[in-house]
């Protein structure tokens, strides 16, 4: 068990589904808010809790202003209050819709993660950064409130897609590069056993990846500071993502390589090193190739991005693997 210092307890586990789930939604007080998909490949898990489950749509539609007033008034029609306490079953987009509608539904009631995919285990479901879209830009409202529980579950990674699961190395790849040569050398030497989804090399992988991440999180909850390394590859990757609207994973390591392109004029990172991180994205499927990429259009989206200051913005950039360094860049400079 893990704990941001008092902001959110974490559970890293691989113990049989059934007996987990039954006992975190035995509470009278429980809503679950469940994907769609989960729902029904895990039907049998929910059969007596179906009365107190409201269904999620998959995919980033659900992140709206539109879909959050839908599902208001399907919790307010099962007459939750200030008591209650919302579950969110599912992946990053369910755990994001979760954490926004209970940090201000009654101006905030309690709230618990369960996520299902590799990207929200390891990064989307830790940090307490809740939000939705807006006109196309990504999760530009939203709050800065952290669960009471994160309980990770490495059985649901079993019946994930293979696109999911590549998507989610992409947050995996993103730590080690940022924090710990010797976790990027885990990934390189345990690829194989991590692509067949080996339990035990999943089980410490997924658990390196939440310390990190919640290391980095305990020290600055607000990201004023150096929580802010956490967005490599994030700033042209949710660019990527939009415009070409393709998952997040994969925008993201194509974000890696700009970054790294970036950080080899400005912070001196090695072609070697640069190759290194590379290889490594290939080996799990993720690609590198930029020359599908408009980079006029990116500009301007990034010109929209939360966290630009004036003609600025932080880059997230490698000195080496696991030496980041936050430098602003005027948009101006960009490529």
């Amino acid at each position: 068990m893990l704990s941001m210092y008092n902001l959110s307890e974490i559970t890293v586990s691989k113990a049989p589904l059934v007996t987990e789930l039954n006992d975190l939604l035995k509470d009278k007080n429980t809503v679950a808010l469940v994907d769609e998909n989960v729902a029904k490949i895990y039907a049998g898990l929910f059969k007596d809790v179906w009365n107190k489950i409201i269904l999620i749509r998959a995919g980033e539609g659900a992140k709206s202003l539109v879909y959050t007033e839908i599902v208001i008034q399907q919790l307010l029609e099962l007459n939750i209050d200030r008591s209650s306490n919302l579950i969110a079953v599912g992946g990053g987009v369910t755990c994001d819709l979760t954490g926004f509608i209970a940090s201000t539904i009654f101006r905030g009631i309690n709230f618990s993660f369960i996520p299902t995919t590799l990207l929200a285990q390891v990064d989307a479901a830790i940090g307490g950064k809740n939000g939705v879209n807006f006109n196309g830009y990504k999760n530009v409202i939203g709050t800065l409130q952290h669960p009471d529980l994160i309980h990770i579950n490495i059985n649901f990674l079993n019946t994930l897609s293979d696109i999911e699961f590549t998507s989610g190395m992409a947050e995996v790849i993103k730590h080690a590069c940022i924090h710990s040569f010797g976790y990027f050398e885990f990934l390189k030497r345990n690829a194989a056993e991590i692509k067949e989804k080996n339990p035990e090399i999943l089980l410490e992988m997924v658990r390196q990846s939440v310390e990190i991440k919640a290391q980095i999180v305990a020290k600055d909850p607000k990201e004023i500071g150096g929580r802010k390394i956490l967005n490599y590859g994030h700033t042209y990757g949710h660019a990527i993502e939009t415009h070409l609207n393709i998952p997040h994973g994969f925008a993201v390591s194509m974000g890696i390589i700009v970054a790294n392109e970036l950080a080899e004029k400005q912070t001196a990172l090695s072609e070697k090193e640069q190759l290194e991180i590379k290889n490594l994205l290939r080996q799990f499927g993720l690609p590198t190739d930029l020359s599908s990429l408009e980079f006029n259009a990116l500009k301007n989206k990034i010109s929209k991005d939360k966290k630009r200051i004036q003609s600025k913005i932080d880059f997230i950039l490698l000195e080496e693997i696991g030496s980041p360094k936050i430098k602003a860049i005027d948009l101006c400079d960009l490529p």
